[in-house]
């Protein structure tokens, strides 16, 4: 029990909840970890939703995500400027990862790009048909978008400040 349930460090990792521990905590709610400073977060402990602003303003660099979250409140990882890669367990059966960058477990809809990502281009995956909102919000090392032929869905403020945004291209006819 006590604050340990909730939360844990070791070396440069920031677990939201002790690993080892036998506390359910089913929603990380409104602003929980918001501004933290630390290095990569983990879920666990059976964690099902991440709700309204979470991670608001985080130094974070890595949120690896545990098989049992099924929700993430759109604006979840707003302000992550740090923020580089998403993991997710291989056995989640909503949400994957693929190179750092977040998805419904089909690969259909893409949740969220890390907005301290380095690249200036991204081209979204065949077979992607939503971005959802806030989807790639501050990620303004950003340039280059490239959509994919599949692509039908562009939600208010998927690309939210921006601000180098210079080249969109849709691929297909």
């Amino acid at each position: 029990g006590g604050s340990r349930a909730w939360t844990y460090l070791v070396g440069r990792s920031y677990y939201l909840f002790h690993p080892r521990s036998r506390h359910r905590v089913d929603d990380v709610l409104f602003w929980a970890f918001r501004a933290t400073q630390r290095g990569p977060v983990g879920c666990n402990c059976g964690t099902t939703k991440i709700g309204k602003y979470v991670f608001l303003g985080n130094s974070i660099h890595t949120i690896s995500l545990p098989s049992t979250v099924t929700e993430i409140d759109e604006t979840a990882f707003l302000n992550c400027n740090n923020l580089k890669s998403f993991t997710v367990d291989e056995n989640n059966s909503v949400f994957s990862a693929v190179d750092g960058v977040l998805f419904n477990k089909t690969k259909s809809i893409l949740v969220s790009y890390p907005q301290g990502s380095a690249n200036s281009s991204y081209t979204i995956p065949d077979g992607v048909v939503t971005v959802k909102k806030h989807a790639f919000a501050n990620s303004t090392n950003i340039d280059t978008i490239i959509f994919p032929h599949s692509i039908k869905n562009i939600a208010e403020s998927a690309y939210l400040n921006c601000t180098n945004i210079k080249y969109i291209f849709f691929k297909g006819t």
